[in-house]
């Protein structure tokens, strides 16, 4: 290994998961997302056996890795956009029902006129709760004034 080469692994190892991540690792960067994707799994019950190399992770674990991921990545969205709510509903698809690549096919496409016609049915709005001497919470969202006041009025508060 040349010196420039074991620099980066030395530094990758130490950035990223140092004591966990082996020194014999090849790979630095796959052996810390394994130990991720393992730590991951195993919170969410999953029952693969464990290997003797914690740094290296089966085809089978790491599909299961992806698809829960995506899984709590559904969630989210159905939770926080209304588009996606919808979307979810009217194709009749649960984040529960991914269990394969294969079910990937049920989950709808968002095109980029959905976009265009409904954009603030992608956007989550949110109140924020203040206390002490502050004005009242005013609705928020990305890209979509709360009121017409500019910007400047509302910094006197902070």
């Amino acid at each position: 290994m040349e010196l420039l080469d074991s620099m980066k692994a030395f530094f990758v190892r130490r950035m990223l998961l140092s004591r966990k991540v082996p020194k014999d690792c090849e790979n630095p960067l796959e052996g810390w997302m394994a130990i991720k994707a393992r730590e991951v799994l195993k919170k969410s019950g999953s029952k693969f056996p464990a290997s003797e190399r914690t740094d290296t992770i089966g085809r089978e674990e790491f599909e299961e890795y992806q698809l829960l991921r995506f899984r709590e990545q559904m969630k989210y969205a159905e939770a926080e956009a209304p588009h996606y709510r919808s979307l979810y509903k009217d194709a009749g698809i649960r984040p529960e029902d991914i269990r394969t690549y294969e079910d990937l096919e049920k989950v709808p496409f968002t095109y980029s006129h959905d976009l265009a016609e409904k954009p603030y049915s992608f956007v989550r709005y949110r109140s924020p709760s203040l206390r002490g001497n502050s004005p009242p919470p005013a609705r928020q969202a990305a890209g979509r004034p709360s009121d017409s006041r500019p910007a400047t009025s509302s910094a006197r508060w902070i």
